[in-house]
């Protein structure tokens, strides 16, 4: 099944299909926080618990947790920070029999409370929370209470993932339906922690233009394309490795290009007396003099896809290669030091070009600017605009997008990527996949997904040297 995640005016039209009369709120609501009460009890044992209900939905939903903490003997109060406004949350409020308490009283009870359930503000928050909320968010962070977020941290927004001026850090968030946006950027992805999805019986998504998926194999697992009885190693694919000023990200990046199944991996490096590396076996080396002896051999020895960049370094010598290598016409990877200014690459790449750029986020804003204003997926939809390439904006919110206007969230975002070598060797799986046919977008999805994976795999104190032996693992004919 594909994943979607969805920004907020998204779930609402989905619940609008789902409501069709006043009862129907009632119960959908009471569907919400029923979902929330079982994954409490699920998780934790009867505790004092101190549910902080807002004046919307968000808010309803947190009366109905309460009054089936209350049916069933939990300590449970209610800080109300505004009366409810809504039908079924002035419904819900009203079958409270517990205390509910008020502002004045809030330090005392934060105090005794032993878990905070957050029902403030849900997914409909647009603009900044409002300074006595904040004061009382501040005050939840600082005495680092367990916290259930009822759809979303209390401050973050759906649709961006940003902290609209303070925002409730969560333990667990119970969502309804699917993602959210929100729950998947940073710095939403923090706050929201744990995010479970619950079934509160709304409609299926419909695949509409525009609507962005969460990186899984059920999008891509039918264009990987395992070894039959009639292949070779160039059926397999050719992936050419323009060897940068540091040698060793280049191996990295053939190393884990020849485990995601390339058939032949060729490294291209710069004629020099220095040129002495003690090599594995099935690493191919070859010299060339000068760009235009590089382009002959890259045609001589039948590359379908090029990578340049992985320990390259920006100069007037690289973007002149980076322009003549596109001429070639081929799948090309774009890494690092290879990344040119956007102005640069529009003017260069054909509008029918297969490029794929892979920066991390400082090599993003030197080549299409430091605009943090705008939310991640605004910006890779800017870039995309900007450069005709398949942008793979790196991070553990990794969001990968195309000209299609496809775009893409990866969800199991590994921190134990960070560090050193495991950008070389994303960007050789990118290149194993282009090599074999796939189109950018498909490669990069397969790529992050697998490497994070991977990573996780691993565990702590992962090295990049450890991720190649790992890929064909996870890239086995039973993924799911």
């Amino acid at each position: 099944m594909i994943k979607y995640a969805l920004n907020s005016q998204q779930m609402r039209e989905i619940e609008k299909l789902a409501l069709n009369s006043k009862s129907d709120a009632i119960n959908l609501m009471a569907r919400a926080g029923t979902e929330v009460y079982n994954v409490m009890v699920e998780r934790f044992k009867p505790c004092k618990v101190l549910i902080i209900c807002g004046s919307g939905n968000n808010g309803g939903d947190g009366y109905v947790v309460a009054n089936l903490l209350l049916k069933n003997n939990w300590d449970v109060k209610i800080l109300q920070v505004a009366s409810p406004k809504t039908e079924q949350a002035k419904y819900y409020c009203q079958q409270f029999k517990g205390e509910i308490i008020s502002f004045k009283d809030v330090c005392k009870n934060l105090e005794e409370a032993e878990l905070i359930v957050d029902a403030i503000f849900g997914i409909g928050l647009s603009k900044k929370v409002p300074n006595d909320i904040a004061k009382l968010i501040k005050q939840i962070n600082e005495k680092s209470k367990k916290c259930i977020a009822i759809d979303i941290p209390s401050g973050i927004s759906a649709t961006t993932g940003e902290i609209l001026g303070d925002a409730i850090k969560a333990e667990l968030t119970v969502t309804f339906h699917s993602k959210k946006i929100g729950h998947l950027l940073m710095p939403g992805l923090v706050n929201s922690n744990e995010v479970v999805v619950t079934d509160i019986g709304l409609p299926k998504i419909k695949e509409q233009k525009g609507y962005i998926k969460v990186n899984n194999p059920n999008i891509w697992k039918g264009n990987i394309k395992y070894p039959g009885y009639l292949d070779n190693k160039y059926s397999r694919g050719c992936l050419a490795i323009i060897v940068g000023q540091m040698i060793g990200a280049a191996i990295f990046a053939t190393h884990a290009a020849r485990k995601s199944g390339c058939g032949i991996v060729k490294l291209f490096i710069k004629k020099s007396s220095n040129n002495m590396y003690a090599l594995e076996p099935g690493i191919i080396l070859i010299e060339y003099e000068n760009i235009h002896h590089l382009l002959e051999l890259i045609e001589q020895h039948k590359a379908t896809a090029i990578l340049y960049g992985p320990g390259e370094l920006k100069s007037d010598t690289t973007q002149e290669n980076v322009i003549n290598l596109l001429k070639l016409k081929k799948k090309i990877i774009l890494d690092a030091g290879a990344i040119l200014e956007c102005t640069t690459l529009s003017d260069i790449i054909d509008i029918g070009q297969d490029v794929l750029l892979t920066p991390h986020e400082g090599e993003f804003k030197k080549s299409f600017g430091d605009n943090n204003k705008l939310d991640k997926v605004t910006r890779v939809k800017n870039a995309i605009d900007q450069s005709k390439c398949t942008i793979l904006l790196k991070g553990i919110d990794t969001v990968i997008g195309d000209k299609d206007n496809n775009i893409v969230i990866q969800e199991n975002g590994c921190p134990y990527l960070a560090t050193a070598g495991t950008g070389d060797i994303l960007a050789g799986m990118c290149g194993a996949f282009m090599s074999q046919g796939i189109n950018s977008s498909m490669s990069a999805m397969i790529a992050t997904w697998a490497l994070s994976e991977a990573a996780w795999k691993i565990g702590y104190g992962l090295i990049a040297e450890e991720i190649p032996k790992m890929i064909p693992k996870i890239l086995s004919v039973n993924i799911s």
